[in-house]
């Protein structure tokens, strides 16, 4: 049921009457857009009241998905048997995908179900159906499609204009919503970061910087399992290391596998299942590198960061190398001190 509870008859209505009807759709379509409401009971209500409004039997609204190759079902109302939400199609099949392509709606008399409704089972014929872009700043980042099924009846294009009206405003609220939650992820992003990089501040102590350094890159991988290590300038070698719930042989294993050798020479995060790799690197001619294991998309979300951190760890690294280096060098010059006296 959408946000009425009467239905249309037919297309939209006329008169001072209608008016009012669509009138009042809006501006409760505007009420729940600016609600605190989660996006999926957003675009039920507004595709609820598009459906209610112009009196059609079924519609749905499929979005795009992050790696913009498919549309996603995200809402649906008068679907037979319920469409499965989170059903995928590719974004160049059917009118969905024309429309989709071109950017412009599409008002159909009878057509092929098969060609029209991709995600349910065509147990209605339909009479007359319209699909519309969800536009923002110009791209189409879904689309939206009502459609009359079995009995007469036809969409005209002034419903064409309100249904077009309905997914402007739900692509507004989608991409806001979107703005809003990629905020919030970039803010507890960089809290991650902060809490990962001041483990490593300040330690000058090269196997407690890297306890440190393991400590950080699990956090932000999300990992509970993992080690680094430095190498042996001559040998290659592994030179010293931390490690956490994981044995030698694997990490043995792990060293010899193509993705943490490309880590560890470009310096550059390599993501290989629930894995990451990412090496280290001083000025002073030391190399290492960090393997965690962990959430597989947290991996593949927070390489970015683990770059970062990479950058702070290395120069965590150098500092303490110096630090070793003058404390040694305070320790010659002492004995030849006491040689002297």
């Amino acid at each position: 049921m959408g946000l009425f509870g009467a239905r249309a008859t037919n297309s939209l209505p006329s008169g001072p009457g209608g008016l009012s009807q669509a009138l009042e759709a809006a501006i409760r379509v505007s009420d729940v857009a600016a609600s605190a409401a989660a996006l999926p009971e957003v675009l039920d209500a507004m595709l609820g009241a598009v459906v209610d409004l112009l009196g059609v039997d079924q519609g749905s609204i499929m979005l795009v998905d992050d790696g913009g190759h498919n549309l996603v079902l995200s809402a649906t109302v008068g679907a037979p048997a319920g469409a499965p939400i989170g059903y995928q199609i590719g974004c160049a099949e059917g009118i969905a995908g024309r429309v989709l392509a071109t950017g412009k709606p599409l008002l159909l008399g009878q057509v092929d179900a098969d060609a029209f409704v991709n995600f349910t089972e065509k147990r209605r014929p339909i009479s007359s159906s319209a699909v519309v872009p969800l536009r923002v700043r110009g791209r189409a980042i879904g689309v939206l499609s009502i459609a009359i099924c079995e009995r007469a009846g036809h969409l005209s294009d002034d419903d064409l204009r309100v249904a077009q009206m309905f997914a402007d405003q739900a692509a507004g609220v989608i991409h806001r919503t979107r703005l809003h939650d990629g905020a919030e992820q970039r803010s507890s992003d960089l809290m991650a970061l902060l809490r990962a990089s001041r483990g490593v501040v300040g330690i000058l102590d090269v196997n407690d910087l890297l306890q440190k350094i393991l400590d950080g890159a699990m956090r932000l991988s999300g990992g509970s399992t993992g080690f680094v290590c430095l190498f042996d300038r001559d040998s290659g070698g592994v030179a010293t290391g931390v490690f956490r719930s994981i044995g030698k042989d694997e990490i043995s294993a792990l060293l010899a596998r193509s993705e943490v050798q490309a880590a560890r020479s470009s310096l550059e995060p390599v993501v290989f299942g629930s894995s990451l790799a990412v090496g280290l690197a001083t000025q002073a001619g030391t190399s290492g590198v960090i393997v965690t294991t962990g959430a597989e998309e947290v991996v593949s979300d927070r390489q970015e960061l683990l770059s970062l951190f990479q950058q702070q760890s290395s120069s965590a690294l150098a500092s303490a190398e110096l630090h070793e280096a003058l404390k040694h060098k305070e320790q010659e010059l002492s004995s030849i001190i006491d040689g002297v006296l």
